[in-house]
């Protein structure tokens, strides 16, 4: 009978670094064919990653439209009209209707064969003081004048201009009075009366 004998420690103490490298091969081995497999879908499509989102700008809203207007264009009955401010008073003048101031009548006092002596009556219907001229022109029958004088009044003085006799006042007649100027000329033929006479520009009453 076979006697078998212990080993002593010092026998398998070499062999201990083997058996423990054996030990973690096999823990190794076991861990990889017991863990499951991973899941896998042979035939999925591979989707790729959303591109990153862009920032757009919004497009600028249009602007008014800044052409002209056609000069013929009508501005819309409902269109509001720009406010230019209180109305600017009218400069229009409206013609006088008003009678002069100084007003003259011209009448034949004497006729006879080569001369004749007229006068101007001429009144101031104003308020004030007024100096006064007197024009008269005559047609071509009517000859050279002799002389000219006011009544009770100091005298005018007296031009001729291109044919047109000038007489101006002395002194001013009084507000609400009258004065007299006479007047003596040859005469060829024919009438007496003036083709024209004016007292400050207004017409005088002929006969």
């Amino acid at each position: 009978m076979t006697r078998i004998l212990p080993l002593q420690a010092g026998h398998w103490m070499p062999w201990v670094p083997t058996g423990v490298g054996i030990g973690l091969l096999a823990s190794m081995l076991i861990t990889t064919l017991v863990r499951p497999p991973e899941p896998t879908t042979p035939n999925a499509a591979r989707v790729p990653p959303a591109p990153p989102a862009v920032a757009t700008a919004a497009p600028p809203s249009p602007s008014p439209s800044t052409a002209p207007e056609s000069p013929s264009a009508a501005p819309s009955p409902s269109s509001p009209r720009p406010s230019t401010g209180s109305p600017a008073p009218s400069r229009v003048a409206a013609w006088s209707t008003e009678a002069p101031d100084l007003t003259g009548r011209y009448r034949v006092v004497q006729s006879y064969r080569d001369g004749f002596i007229g006068e101007v009556l001429i009144t101031n219907t104003g308020r004030t003081d007024r100096d006064w001229v007197v024009r008269m022109r005559f047609p071509s029958t009517v000859g050279d004048l002799r002389t000219s004088w006011v009544e009770s009044d100091p005298q005018p003085s007296l031009t001729k201009v291109d044919g047109v006799f000038v007489w101006r006042s002395g002194a001013p007649v009084r507000a609400g009075g009258t004065v007299l100027l006479r007047f003596q000329f040859s005469r060829d033929s024919g009438t007496a009366v003036p083709v024209t006479c004016t007292v400050d520009e207004a017409p005088c009453d002929l006969p």
